[in-house]
């Protein structure tokens, strides 16, 4: 109900699939919570919208697909603070930011989606 996962592959490097991500996670995010290097992840939130207070936690991760290109995995669920702490559905909004963020990613890395 609040949560969406997607993925999406890449013919592009890992590394490289990763420094668009944190170009990207800025422009679709509000606040970007913290980047692990490491694991090649990213966490951010999207803030206030028309479909919750507290807008969407998303949690986003590149891996190596084993044959040169990377995998992006996108967790999208809602953020349950303050008022939306009683919010049961996002309407469909953690599919809508995921999807906006692979676009992004796409445009980023001038690849065809």
């Amino acid at each position: 109900m609040g949560q969406s996962s997607v993925d999406e592959q890449f013919a592009v490097p890992p590394d490289q699939v990763f420094a668009a991500l944190q170009q990207v996670a800025p422009q679709v995010g509000k606040n970007v919570e913290s980047v692990d290097q490491a694991s090649r992840t990213i966490y951010f939130n999207t803030g206030l919208s028309w479909s919750s207070w507290t807008g969407q936690n998303v949690t986003a991760t590149v891996a190596d697909d084993g044959a040169g290109g990377s995998l992006l995995h996108i967790d999208a669920k809602l953020a349950k603070r303050g008022m939306s702490s009683f919010q049961l559905i996002d309407w469909g909004e953690s599919k809508r930011i995921a999807n906006k963020v692979i676009k992004a990613m796409h445009k980023q890395l001038g690849t065809a989606a």
